[in-house]
């Protein structure tokens, strides 16, 4: 269970694949300077089919490929998530 504000939790489902369900269907509220977080948890059973599908879609490719330009780095080392040597 999590309460995340409106906005990366769009991010989280729609781009990740992330299959967050609203707590008792509440609606969102304000919640830690937020206007709009919702109280949300993901259904064991159903999370890793879930994710797993999104990963085969064209949007999950895409993430994927984002996310392990990330890792691996660029020519640009300020967009590395890894650290120099003897940083």
């Amino acid at each position: 269970m999590s309460i995340v504000d409106d906005r990366p939790l769009r991010k989280m489902r729609d781009f990740l694949g992330i299959p967050f369900v609203p707590l008792a269907d509440t609606p969102p509220g304000p919640y830690l300077g937020s206007k709009k977080s919702h109280a949300v948890y993901g259904y064991v059973p159903h999370f890793l089919p879930k994710a797993r599908a999104h990963r085969d879609t064209m949007r999950g490719l895409l993430v994927r490929n984002a996310l392990q330009r990330l890792v691996d780095g660029t020519e640009d080392d300020s967009i590395s998530l890894d650290a120099p040597p003897g940083f």
